[in-house]
């Protein structure tokens, strides 16, 4: 299931698909639908009867005014056509859609199904609308011997360059026998 190329897989899409175009048959607004991943269900019986959770976004046009509710409604109340078990339905919340950095925001979910990816202490957005935070500020440049790096975490930090440490805020040449990143290497 995981090679979107293989017959099986063209199978799900096409049921999904036609799933889909059953469900919003009267929405004029309702775009596509989009598979996002594809996967076995974990318990040895459901994988012995050949069942597959499938996660998946449909598409809207900017002016839907379809809720989350009324669209789990005309899912859930549509005659399962033996692929596709309509009951088993469960919506995402709009954070696992949307993708906010899990290292350096904190998803929050507003009204009317926006959200917003609310930045972690000490980080900033560079654009109103960035999924991911920074810890670099504008003063983190080559002029002050500064450079945009990523901790074990994977967390956007502020260091100073190669051959430059830190001392009382300010990335300051290595001593003489030093170099490196904060001046470990000895030479």
């Amino acid at each position: 299931m995981q090679n979107v190329n293989s017959p099986s897989y063209r199978r799900l899409y096409q049921a999904i698909e036609n799933f889909f175009q059953k469900v919003f048959s009267d929405q004029t607004d309702y775009g596509q639908t989009v598979i996002k991943t594809v996967s076995g269900l974990p318990s040895a019986r459901k994988r012995s009867t050949g069942q597959t959770d499938v996660q998946f976004m449909n598409i809207f046009g900017v002016k839907t005014t379809l809720s989350n509710e009324t669209v789990e409604e005309l899912i859930k109340n549509v005659t399962d056509d033996g692929l596709i078990n309509s009951k088993s339905y469960k919506p995402l919340k709009a954070c696992a859609v949307y993708g906010c950095d899990p290292v350096t925001t904190t998803c929050q979910e507003l009204a009317d199904g926006i959200v917003e990816c609310q930045c972690k202490e000490g980080a900033f957005k560079k654009n109103l609308e960035d999924r991911v935070c920074s810890y670099c500020n504008s003063m983190c440049t080559s002029e002050n011997q500064k450079h945009c790096t990523y901790n074990k975490t994977g967390f956007p930090i502020c260091s100073c360059l190669p051959d430059f440490k830190s001392e009382e805020s300010k990335c300051v040449p290595c001593p003489v026998g030093y170099s490196g990143v904060d001046c470990q290497n000895s030479e």
